[in-house]
């Protein structure tokens, strides 16, 4: 389990990173402000799977990349690009993961749902 998370927390702060550079890439782009905000979001939450366990922190990452990889379709639709199959294909690995994450708790060592 905590190979699975260290892999999720990389490729969040990854993708984290590539999404906040963009910014430095062109300033003057209104429409990266979703972006940039992505990319800060997977930051601290990139951060705090890496700092503690936390069943809050793996729905919020469910939530956060099933949310972007519907946007980064859509703008797969509109735009294609290199750079956003990238950010889609690490947000469903990410998702997968955690999702598989939160159904283990309690189910053995790393915790899971319970049923009582």
């Amino acid at each position: 389990m905590r190979t699975l998370r260290l892999v999720a927390a990389g490729l969040l702060l990854l993708s984290g990173i590539v999404h906040a550079a963009q910014w430095f890439m062109t300033p003057n782009d209104p429409a990266l402000g979703v972006t940039v905000g992505f990319g800060v979001t997977y930051l601290v939450l990139g951060l705090w799977m890496l700092v503690r366990v936390s069943k809050v922190a793996d729905y919020l990452v469910v939530v956060a990349t099933l949310i972007g990889a519907v946007l980064g379709l859509a703008g797969l639709y509109l735009n294609p690009s290199f750079l956003l199959v990238f950010f889609v294909v690490v947000d469903l690995a990410v998702f997968a993961i955690c999702t598989y994450l939160i159904l283990q708790i309690g189910h053995g060592a790393g915790g899971g749902m319970r049923t009582a």
